[in-house]
């Protein structure tokens, strides 16, 4: 091994220390599945194998030379990984509260927003948007939890309605707290999780466009 290989193994060896392995494992699988690269094709590109890339990515271990080979094959500057992804505000998650909503009647735009409760119809019908539409890249699926789901990233933008109960969506270090009809939208790249907020179970249609 050379100098400057046995420098950069330093170098990141002192630096893990600044961040959680889990969250950089996260922040690396995020920029992975962004490249539309497979662990399979990443352990052939990096000589490293696919259960070492799988428990960098779940953060359960990571020996800084393995590291170096990763971000070589992808060609990730370590500085990157360890710095807090900084997000433009259309980045940003947004929450859109059901008494902010305004409902239109998509025959005559023209006119005033709907008044009273005439926009809860439109909402129950969304329960029944269940599919995948590769072709635009959009994914779209009722979840219903009675627990958290695990941190998870992908690419692209994710967008969840509330049908019924109250959700506690964690995005990032922020969490939300979201009832009946609100909503809530951010970047997929950034680790999330979602469950009930003190109820039994909470039903979410959740929307996912993959940016490709």
């Amino acid at each position: 091994m050379d100098l400057n290989s046995l420098s950069e193994e330093r170098a990141i060896r002192t630096a893990l220390g600044r961040v959680p392995l889990a969250e950089l494992g996260l922040r690396f699988a995020a920029r992975r599945k962004a490249m539309k690269l497979s662990i399979r094709a990443l352990s052939e590109r990096a000589m490293v194998s696919k259960t070492s890339i799988v428990n960098f990515e779940q953060g359960r271990s990571c020996r800084p030379g393995t590291l170096a080979k990763l971000l070589a094959a992808t060609g990730l500057h370590f500085d990157r990984l360890i710095e807090p992804v900084e997000l433009n505000p259309a980045a940003e998650p947004t929450v859109e509260r059901q008494a902010e909503r305004e409902w239109y009647d998509l025959e005559r735009l023209s006119l005033d927003p709907l008044g009273g409760g005439q926009g809860e119809s439109v909402a129950a019908k969304m329960q029944m948007l269940k599919n995948a539409f590769p072709e635009v890249g959009i994914i779209a699926g009722l979840v219903r939890l009675e627990a958290a789901s695990e941190r998870r990233t992908h690419p692209g933008k994710e967008w969840i309605f509330v049908l019924e109960g109250s959700a506690r969506i964690e995005v990032g270090d922020r969490t939300f707290s979201l009832g009946p009809n609100d909503s809530l939208s951010f970047s997929g790249e950034t680790p999330h999780r979602y469950g009930p907020d003190g109820g039994s179970s909470v039903l979410l249609l959740i929307m996912r466009l993959d940016g490709t």
